[in-house]
């Protein structure tokens, strides 16, 4: 180990580098040193100007969680062992259930024709139950405290993004869609990376980890090729599980590419967390005590046990597999967000021909966005009713 003068070097260059008091503790604990307590006091004390009182408390709260930590995996290392096998069956599983099923869109929907009736009827009415949106005003028209929604059509009517309504984001949407398929046409790679910039920054998701994996395949050129490969996927009416699973094995699939893909397919929904969850809670509601087939276990986010931003729909009867552990597969989050847009994309097929009420609603947009794109505009109400349903679905 080194000697106390060379640590105490690493961690002031560290602190006065900028990083905090907080992050400098924590970097000494997570290091394993070995010190004794009155060292790590001292060495917090030297090293960034912390007070005795508030490097003790530092010492409390990060060495005795890390010895507490490691005496726990010692005592659970068996439990542990058993516990991973059983993990790894369940990934093996699920993605069986995801990849290895031949399913055509055709079979899909044939299998859930009354689950798209059923979500169709939510567009009126949820028959007994509600959402309950507390997100901020600027993204609600609501200013009340929280909305409360009995049906799709009373999210979309709260829809609000940024403090823009339903038409200008969706204005502003086409515009970027109209951009993306010409930079597709003209393979104009750089302007094409530009402008998934640009929706990724409209949509708050505009990070090195999302965005950088396009910027890479602009710069080799693969991009434009990338996308109409998977165009040739969300567009096909003959699309099948099979046909996915030979896409590119780098293929992207998040919160924020499902806003680019939403924009270069013409029936493609954007499958972020909030969508996902108050589309599962609209399953739940329909199966009732029945399990999810294999066909409809979806990707779902994370569960928020306070229950202030839940988007995990899960409960005792319905079990979905998760972003980042079982859902850990790029290709199963596709997956998913391709089934989702075959059932969103059957029920606005649905209500455009059986509710005058909405058929009204889309025309007058489409009149206002001066598109005839009545299909995708219908499935960007639907994709924003979800969107404000989702904000934090029950945790049972």
């Amino acid at each position: 180990m080194r000697n106390y003068e060379e640590l105490k070097s690493i961690y002031r260059d560290m602190f006065n580098s900028g990083a905090s008091k907080a992050d400098v503790a924590r970097r000494i604990a997570h290091d394993n040193l070995g010190l004794t307590k009155e060292r790590y006091i001292t060495l917090l004390i030297d090293t960034c100007k912390h007070t005795k009182n508030g490097a003790a408390t530092y010492y409390n709260n990060h060495i005795k969680q890390n010895k507490l930590n490691k005496a726990t995996r010692h005592d659970q290392s068996s439990e542990g062992i058993k516990a991973s096998e059983k993990t790894q069956e369940a990934k093996q599983k699920i993605q069986k259930d995801l990849e290895s099923i031949d399913l055509s869109k055709e079979e899909f929907l044939v299998n859930n024709t009354q689950l798209t009736n059923f979500l169709a009827g939510c567009w009126r009415d949820f028959e007994g139950f509600s959402f309950t949106n507390s997100s901020k005003r600027i993204n609600r028209q609501s200013q009340t405290k929280s909305s409360t929604y009995c049906s799709l059509l009373e999210a979309f009517d709260d829809y609000q993004w940024n403090k823009k309504n339903f038409s200008e984001v969706t204005k502003l949407l086409l515009e970027l869609k109209t951009e993306l398929h010409n930079g597709m046409i003209k393979n104009d790679e750089k302007g094409l990376f530009l402008t998934i910039s640009e929706v990724l920054y409209w949509g708050g998701v505009l990070k090195d980890n999302i965005a950088g994996p396009f910027l890479i395949k602009a710069r080799k050129g693969t991009l434009v090729q990338y996308l109409h490969s998977l165009v040739n996927v969300l567009d096909s009416s003959t699309c099948s599980m099979k046909m996915i699973s030979n896409l590119p094995s780098e293929l992207l699939s998040d919160s924020g590419a499902t806003k680019v893909y939403s924009l270069v397919g013409t029936e493609s929904i954007i499958y972020d967390d909030r969508v996902s969850a108050a589309l599962g809670v609209l399953i739940n509601q329909f199966l009732g005590d029945k399990k999810l087939t294999p066909d409809l276990r979806l990707i779902m986010g994370k569960k928020d046990k306070r229950g202030i931003n839940n988007r995990d729909p899960s409960n005792d009867y319905q079990k979905y597999p998760k972003k980042g552990s079982e859902g850990h597969h790029k290709k199963a989050h596709f997956i998913s967000n391709v089934k989702a847009n075959w059932l969103l994309s059957a029920t606005a097929s649905k209500l455009l021909r059986e509710d005058d009420g909405f058929q009204y609603i889309v025309q007058n947009l489409c009149e206002y966005l001066n598109t005839n794109d009545e299909k995708w505009v219908a499935i960007r109400v639907l994709e924003a009713s979800l969107f404000m349903a989702g904000h934090n679905v029950p945790t049972k």
